[in-house]
């Protein structure tokens, strides 16, 4: 049986891919077990006979040792510090982890494993807040007038911000050592995922973090609500599952794909605002009341706007997103209620 080791393997992702792949591979998740969804998390994988080891990617000879005795089929590559406000809290941390701890599973990789295929876990940040681009604002978003469709693999990278700049930097690392050493590697620059077993927090993970601020203030007269920015920014969204699908179909294809790179998102029709996120929560839970909303700063680096151009990798082997914006949200506000 094929082996995949996955690194943050306990966090929100790396959980649903375990759980699914363990149907036809040995998964293995590493994961430092700092963060509490992936201590919440990690009780689910063993108790479905995920192996979890206990480790930080930042340890180089720890890291080794783990690639070298395992020589796994599959590296997917999710372990990072995803936060933009805590890069730039801290920044040292955001490298350390980053670009330091995607360079060392590289160089264990190739000097132990060099037949592990590589998926590295990108983000849409590298491209920087797209500032140039032509936008039009609309009651409750910004539109993109020239790439309505969203954005290719073409756009120009613009790294912004400690966490741009170390994904961003990670990432080249990545593409170079397939060009360099003939490794196995392709990366995937990825926009807002959410769905079941992803515990969101104010700075990591937006649609959770406002279906459950809004969950439990149905109740109330006026349901308080605070965003950065005026809440018509908009991002493409992709449901853990289309997620899932994807990676198996990157394993089935690998070979077609290597060495390149890739936006993944939900696209175009699985885009929204947080404003029409708040819409879609008022109409599902047939709020009687309306929001009070605190608009704070802009965060640095925001995208107002952005949506994934999946072109790429549809054409390559035919995948795209199958579950609606709707059918996700009421899915996964589903997940939250019954865990609250």
């Amino acid at each position: 049986m094929s082996k995949i080791l996955i690194s943050g393997g306990c966090g929100f992702v790396g959980t649903n891919l375990a759980l699914e792949l363990s149907r036809n591979f040995k998964v293995y998740c590493l994961d430092n077990l700092v963060k509490q969804e992936s201590k919440n998390n990690e009780q689910l994988l063993i108790s479905n006979g995920i192996n979890i080891i206990n480790e930080d990617i930042v340890n180089k000879i720890e890291l080794s040792k783990i690639i070298k005795e395992l020589s796994p089929d599959y590296f997917i590559h999710l372990g990072a510090q995803v936060a933009m406000a805590s890069s730039i809290e801290d920044p040292i941390n955001d490298l350390d982890t980053n670009l330091i701890g995607t360079f060392n599973i590289l160089e264990s990789i190739r000097l132990f494993s060099p037949s592990t295929k590589l998926i590295n876990i990108s983000t849409n940040k590298v491209y920087g807040d797209l500032a140039w681009d032509k936008l039009v604002e609309k009651d409750s978003r910004y539109e993109s007038i020239v790439y309505s469709k969203g954005y290719s693999e073409e756009t120009p990278l613009s790294f912004s911000g400690p966490y741009g700049c170390s994904k961003g930097a990670a990432e080249q690392y990545v593409l170079d050592y397939f060009k360099t050493y003939n490794l196995n590697t392709l990366s995937l620059r990825l926009s807002t995922i959410y769905g079941p077993n992803q515990y969101a927090t104010y700075n990591q993970g937006w649609i959770g973090w406002f279906l459950e601020h809004v969950h439990k203030q149905q109740n109330k007269k006026l349901i308080e609500v605070s965003m950065h920015g005026n809440g018509k920014q908009v991002r493409d969204i992709l449901y853990i599952t289309d997620f899932v699908n994807l990676i198996n179909t990157i394993i089935s294809n690998f070979d077609k794909l290597n060495g390149e790179v890739f936006n993944i998102g939900g696209s175009y029709k699985n885009s929204m605002s947080i404003l029409e996120l708040l819409e879609f929560l008022k109409n599902y839970f047939n709020l009687k009341t309306d929001y009070m909303i605190t608009n704070k700063e802009w965060r640095l680096a925001d995208q107002r706007f952005y949506v994934s151009n999946i072109d790429k990798i549809t054409k390559l082997c035919g995948w795209e997103p199958s579950i609606s914006l709707e059918d996700g949200l009421e899915n996964f506000s589903k997940w939250i209620f019954d865990n609250n």
